[in-house]
């Protein structure tokens, strides 16, 4: 038999990777308005029957710490600042409440913060997915595609597929951390768990900050 022989799609030509591209997309699979496009498959069915996995309760996140230090992949640091600290908790205008309040902002697109993006984030041929145009992302925001399709959350079975286990490699991780929740599939001797994550509700946005969260 033959040995395949692995493909390296880094140096592969424009007309193989447009190829490519033809052959997975999913454009007009759910109809010529659809914006939800492979969150499709998740069906209310398979989010109960995924629930099932959940035997102990325990919870393994997924998510990369909130990265407010500049670094080669984050060159642009989320902001966390202080609106009314515990020192000075009794100063909310307010007789008897004391608080502590902070402000949080992100440009979470990149290498450094755990997200989601939004099918308008990507574009080929200023196309975005089931043929909807790049124009329709304004200086607004989407007017297609954005994230709010999936403002409901994201359920169903997770299944991880953890290569440097298995080859003996270190863990390169991207955008999520995965160490943990290799860990515990291992402690479980079990590598599928009901899996949940849920965008911020933004109108218009390319995308979100999420918190994944592994549940066994």
């Amino acid at each position: 038999m033959a040995q395949q022989v692995e493909r390296d799609w880094s140096a592969a030509a424009p007309a193989d990777m447009e190829g490519l591209f033809e052959s997975v997309r999913n454009w007009g699979r759910w109809g010529a308005d659809d914006e939800r496009g492979a969150l499709n498959y998740i069906t209310p069915e398979r989010v109960a029957s995924a629930a099932r996995l959940v035997e102990s309760g325990v919870a393994v996140s997924c998510a990369l710490e909130f990265p407010t230090r500049p670094a080669p992949d984050n060159p642009r640091p989320a902001q966390h600042m202080m609106v009314v600290a515990g020192d000075a908790c009794t100063e909310t205008g307010i007789p008897g409440m004391e608080s502590a309040m902070d402000f949080i902002g992100v440009a979470f697109h990149g290498m450094a913060v755990s997200h989601m993006d939004a099918l308008c984030h990507v574009f080929v041929r200023e196309t975005m997915y089931n043929g909807f145009k790049a124009a329709d992302v304004k200086s607004t925001g989407a007017r297609r595609n954005s994230i709010m399709a999936a403002k409901d959350g994201i359920s169903g079975r997770g299944v991880l597929l953890d290569i440097p286990r298995l080859k003996g490699l270190l863990h390169l991780l991207d955008k999520l951390r995965l160490d943990a929740l290799a860990g515990a599939c291992a402690e479980h001797g079990r590598w599928e768990f009901f899996f949940t994550l849920a965008p911020l509700r933004v109108k218009r946005g390319t995308g979100s900050p999420v918190n994944p969260v592994a549940l066994f």
